[in-house]
């Protein structure tokens, strides 16, 4: 085991929640890394620490408060209620409608370009295919194993 990989381990290490060969693993690193056993040995240290801290419990009411105060009722208010008076639902229907009805009016007015989605008639695809015909009917067919033999002059020598 690598240093990296020591300390990734070492909280489970210490707590015992390594299987034996990991264990044993990081054992075996901590008598010849010194400065894995110094990490080893400020992590024990905390971990010491943390246990000698005294635990507190919330007294009985605390959850009553807790409870009425995120719902609001500690404070007489309505807890996080969205209320929109009737004037302000009417107004956001309407620029949600005026918004709807531009984009069927801009969908509907578009004028398409002639020629704009046109493809090419001959793409490099249909060029290739071509010329593999042509060799094919010169008797040159890819599919035997024979070399495509292309010539290089026309019947001028």
């Amino acid at each position: 085991m690598n240093c990296k990989s020591v300390q990734t381990y070492l909280s489970a290490y210490l707590d015992g929640e390594l299987c034996g060969q990991e264990s044993l693993q990081v054992r075996d690193h901590l008598m010849r890394c010194g400065e894995c056993q110094s990490e080893e040995h400020q992590l024990r240290t905390l971990k010491q620490m943390l246990r000698g801290l005294p635990t507190y419990s919330p007294n009985a009411e605390f959850e009553n408060r807790l409870v009425a105060s995120v719902m609001g009722k500690a404070t007489g208010r309505p807890a996080l209620r969205l209320h929109l008076n009737f004037r302000w639902q009417v107004a956001t229907g309407m620029v949600a409608a005026g918004i709807l009805i531009a984009l069927a009016v801009t969908k509907l007015t578009e004028r398409s370009v002639p020629g704009a989605n046109a493809l090419p008639v001959a793409t490099r695809d249909s060029t290739f295919e071509f010329s593999r015909d042509q060799l094919f009917m010169a008797g040159n067919d890819p599919l035997s194993g024979n070399r495509f033999v292309v010539p290089t002059s026309y019947g001028k020598d």
